[in-house]
């Protein structure tokens, strides 16, 4: 294979990463509503690359050179896999000849969250949304 598929451009052409990083990672609920986890700060935990603190919200768009590298201990790179995995199905057809297909993926910004922030912490334990 010289070039990558169409189907795999036009996911890149999103530019998915790059618009949850213009973004702010924020709690869903309230922070307060978090009470099965660790304080939003304990001092085991890391910030993301270029901020200054450890607790939410987490302000990704002010990020620079490092913001790709940092999208990695967010949960929104987990949505990124699983729409790649999506969009391989969709395309790539799996199942529609004698050949056996075999897809793998691995949700690893959880196992990046809870090395980075600690495995009881908030980043790591709940869901988030951009906003």
């Amino acid at each position: 294979m010289n070039d990558l598929p169409l189907w795999v451009k036009q996911q890149n052409d999103k530019s998915f990463p790059a618009s949850i990083m213009a973004k702010d990672w924020n709690t869903l609920l309230p922070i307060s509503d978090y009470d099965l986890s660790a304080a939003d700060s304990a001092n085991y935990e890391h910030s993301i690359v270029g901020e200054k603190t450890v607790t939410f919200p987490h302000k990704l768009h002010t990020l620079d050179s490092a913001k790709y590298e940092s999208f990695k201990y967010t949960p929104f790179a987990n949505t990124y896999t699983f729409n790649m995995a999506k969009a391989a199905i969709e395309n790539e057809k799996p199942g529609s000849n004698n050949v056996t297909d075999f897809l793998t993926i691995s949700i690893s910004s959880t196992d990046y969250a809870g090395h980075w922030f600690g495995p009881n912490s908030r980043d790591r334990r709940y869901l988030f949304t951009p906003g």
